[in-house]
């Protein structure tokens, strides 16, 4: 006697949770979750990049705060923005670095003004989706969260190419929340069943497995070994909807602590505050698996903040156009401080436990800075980037990769592989050469010795 998974479900009262079943195929394997954090401006080279090899290395003095998470890091030196610095088009460097960070796309002409300061109206929105919305887009019908993606930020402004990182199409930025009181509210609002609701729905559930569990046994001393493992492995899935019923009392209740309180989202001086509440936004968003694919924009191109809590007295975005001690210092200080909610964010992510280890090691944060780190250039080159967490076992961890005038896009091609893509080989332009004049291959593939 031989007979199939669906002709033996169908003869039971498992029928209508076939769904559950085939949904317990996802739960088992990690739920990756994707992370896009981009900061303005750029850190100094040598207090940010690390000394050593691929995997024997220190970090430097700005990345301290990272070291209890030194094994879940991939720290990515060499890389070049390399539509915003060589496509022919129109913007500052500081426009065309922001508008390429996750497209690798080059900035069209528009009717924008660079900076959103005034002048000559050039530039336009970019004409491709950034590869978050990518991701999001292509996941979502297989996840089935409540959000295809959420999108938060600090200080982004008004909407203004140079002021948005993320596209769901051509000429469709995404709008960030930048008060996090309004995010809080919006996002939890409808954050699951709750109360007397779910209990009603799980006891109904278990009582459906629970008789269920009683027909497989029955069925099981009727038959040869062979259908015995079958069996076996239906009432083994069986009890796994059974634990995602448990389990999902968490998720499905999601009662979030909305904190209390109103603050002014444009205001310098709340930027720390609001900065921290938007990380508590992502941590909770990702316990109670309201989305895979999240984007935090802080600030803006240029930056523009005054960073008080540090003592500091001048925009950030002046010291970029320096060299000397002073400006070195401040651009240090200010390094240390977004490093430092870096592993707030990444400290409150491990913290929260789920198959296969913890959200942490379930994603892959990936933090890009606006610039290089030389100063007054301008330039994309050797720009900065750090991931954190391994999207469940798809990247290597725990490394210091070194490229010399490398394109970006293989990074966000790799992105897209960890994040269940693999089909994607290729991502932006790829037809502007390199500093050296070389192209690399439309179909690269991934950064080298990024996946696992």
């Amino acid at each position: 006697m031989k007979f199939s998974r669906r002709t033996l479900l169908r003869g039971t009262a498992l029928a209508p949770f076939v769904p559950l079943l085939a949904d317990d195929v996802e739960a088992a394997e990690p739920r990756r979750r994707l992370v896009l954090i981009w900061s303005p401006d750029a850190p100094v080279p040598s207090l940010w990049d690390p000394t050593g090899t691929e995997t024997n290395f220190t970090l430097a003095p700005a990345m301290e705060a990272l070291e209890p998470f030194k094994s879940q890091l991939t720290i990515i030196k060499g890389l070049d923005k390399t539509p915003g610095r060589y496509a022919p088009g129109p913007g500052s460097g500081h426009a065309k670095a922001i508008a390429s960070s996750f497209t690798a796309m080059a900035l069209p002409r528009g009717d924008f003004d660079d900076f959103g300061l005034g002048g000559s109206k050039v530039l336009g929105w970019m004409d491709s989706a950034s590869v978050d919305q990518l991701i999001a887009q292509r996941i979502h019908p297989k996840v089935q969260t409540p959000f295809k993606s959420i999108a938060l930020g600090a200080f982004n402004g008004t909407p203004n190419p140079t002021r948005r990182i993320s596209y769901q199409a051509p000429g469709q930025p995404v709008d960030p929340f930048q008060d996090p009181y309004k995010a809080f509210k919006a996002i939890f609002a409808n954050a699951g069943v709750k109360g007397p609701e779910f209990e009603r729905l799980r006891a109904e559930r278990r009582s459906v497995l629970d008789l269920v569990q009683g027909q497989l046994g029955a069925v099981s001393t009727k038959v040869g070994r062979d259908d015995q493992e079958k069996i076996k492995a239906h009432l083994e899935a069986v009890r796994a909807v059974e634990r995602r019923i448990q389990a999902g009392a968490a998720a499905a209740t999601c009662e979030v602590n909305l904190p209390s309180g109103t603050l002014d989202p444009t205001k310098d001086a709340n930027y720390p505050k609001i900065v921290d509440l938007h990380m508590d936004i992502i941590a909770a968003v990702f316990a109670c698996d309201l989305t895979r694919v999240m984007t935090l924009q802080l600030s803006r191109a240029g930056g523009r903040i005054i960073h008080s809590w540090l003592g500091q007295t001048e925009e950030a975005h002046q010291d970029g156009h320096s060299s000397d001690a002073a400006a070195n210092d401040r651009r240090h200080q200010r390094t240390k401080w977004y490093v430092s909610r870096f592993a707030y964010l990444l400290n409150k992510l491990k913290q929260i436990p789920e198959a296969g280890g913890s959200v942490l090691s379930n994603s892959v944060v990936a933090w890009n800075w606006e610039l290089s780190g030389l100063p007054g250039a301008h330039q994309t080159m050797d720009n900065p980037w750090l991931l954190a967490g391994s999207a469940g076992g798809q990247l290597n961890t725990g490394r210091f990769l070194q490229f010399q005038n490398y394109p970006h896009s293989p990074l966000l091609v790799s992105l897209c592989n960890a994040m269940g893509l693999d089909d994607v080989q290729t991502f932006g332009r790829t037809d502007v050469p390199l500093q050296s004049g070389k192209i690399i291959p439309a179909d690269a593939g991934g950064l080298p010795g990024l996946r696992s």
